[in-house]
């Protein structure tokens, strides 16, 4: 009785975090409702999350060795602050980005509530809500590049790419990662019927949802997911198990459908054509050892400067989103603009948190990636899986930010669960 209610109580105020997610961000597009007031809300969230944990550990003291990193990794989060330049903005994070360390203990908390929703109906909604939110945001992106028209409310933050409600066409990117992940293990491991023909329909949304972000970074992830899936497929022939054949043919027929939405694309406006030409001739030059500061349109340079710091500060690092102050706010982009995070978020943490803290982090990833890569999973912790995949991959060129990470951890807590579930 008590893991029912206790599962139900994660379910729901994840839920409220989803609507509060979804409704924050068209609130920062038009009222005067501010980042440093959603990452507030998001910390109190946080301690909700923290109390529901700690009741659910009332008589039933028994933590499993995911769960036990995790709060490794809040632990070495707090450590941080050690060595950090300005406690405040390591706590509260003063900067641009209002991801501090209060925020950061609410991501794992999120993590730690979600392994105890185990219950596919709750499952599914948690899917739903973040399919809504990524759908809202492609239909708002659509008029932000003139692809719809509308004179009822003005649109915000129109540009060549789209930014949905989330301020910028990388951090879009983003999340159609998430979405198209989800959405395209639903339709891998469906069975062939009528809801594999709405789940096409929903992957082709979600391949022009990542093709108007223009994200490199979304794109790279993308295939890699492909590679990844071409992988266990072929395994799956090899072992002769049931299906995998018809799911190649899936595999390849999705990856044709993501050329034909970019070809269409491009007859509207060729950014994208011009930015994936430069990302290829740039992954030659890379391939062939000849590594440019200006390639990843300044991420290169920016991540030099960054591991140069991390030789510094090894250790404690300088404190949860203290970059820029570890710069003294000298490091400038390709635009000629401070930088304030390593586009990079492994080395974002390292610079931040530590090496040790950094390390911890990719190894919990990758324990979570190895545990599930190879097993049969069932089409909602498939789609799951590959969400968190994406998010994982594109880390390496992006950052973390407010509107999408909470996203990515009530994912890794649902995988945690599916890992243990008996």
């Amino acid at each position: 009785m008590k893991k029912k209610v206790i599962e139900f109580s994660s379910f729901l105020f994840v839920i409220f975090l989803l609507i509060f997610i979804i409704t924050s961000s068209i609130r920062m597009a038009y009222t005067p409702f501010k980042l440093k007031d959603y990452s507030f809300y998001l910390s109190i969230y946080g301690s909700i999350f923290f109390i529901i944990y700690i009741i659910s550990k009332i008589k039933n003291f028994k933590f499993t060795k995911l769960e036990i990193i995790i709060i490794i990794m809040m632990i070495l989060s707090c450590l941080s602050l050690i060595n950090a330049i300005d406690i405040d903005t390591a706590i509260f994070d003063k900067m641009n980005r209002k991801e501090g360390l209060l925020v950061w203990l609410t991501y794992d908390l999120i993590a730690l509530n979600c392994i105890n929703i185990k219950n596919i109906k709750y499952i599914k909604t948690i899917i739903f809500f973040i399919c809504l939110y990524s759908i809202i945001n492609i239909i708002y992106g659509l008029f932000q590049v003139g692809l719809l028209k509308t004179d009822l409310f003005k649109i915000k933050n129109s540009w060549h790419y789209v930014r949905g409600f989330l301020g910028n066409s990388m951090f879009f990117g983003t999340l159609m990662n998430i979405f198209y992940g989800i959405i395209f293990g639903l339709f891998l491991k469906s069975e062939l019927n009528y809801k594999k023909i709405i789940l096409y329909i929903f992957l082709l949304i979600a391949n022009l949802g990542i093709i108007l972000s223009g994200a490199m970074s979304a794109i790279f992830a993308l295939f890699a997911m492909y590679f990844i899936v071409l992988i266990q497929l072929i395994i799956s022939i090899i072992k002769k198990e049931k299906n995998s054949i018809l799911s190649l043919i899936f595999l390849i027929v999705s990856i044709i459908s993501f050329g034909v939405v970019y070809k269409f694309y491009s007859l509207h406006d060729n950014h994208l054509v011009k930015d994936v030409s430069e990302f290829k001739d740039e992954s030659k030059s890379v391939f062939h050892g000849k590594i440019n500061d200006n390639f990843g349109t300044g991420r290169f340079y920016i991540w030099r400067k960054t591991i140069e710091k991390i030789k510094i500060a090894p250790i404690t690092g300088y404190g949860i989103d203290n970059f820029r102050l570890a710069f003294d706010s000298k490091l400038r982009d390709s635009h000629n603009l401070i930088v304030d995070k390593a586009h990079n978020d492994y080395l974002q943490k390292a610079l931040c948190e530590g090496i040790i803290s950094s390390i911890v982090f990719i190894l919990f990833l990758l324990i979570i990636f190895f545990k599930l890569v190879f097993k049969n999973l069932s089409p909602i912790y498939y789609g799951l899986f590959l969400a968190f995949t994406c998010y994982s991959i594109q880390a390496f060129f992006n950052i973390s930010v407010t509107r999408v990470a909470p996203i990515y951890f009530i994912i890794i807590g649902l995988l945690i669960g599916r890992i243990y579930e008996k």
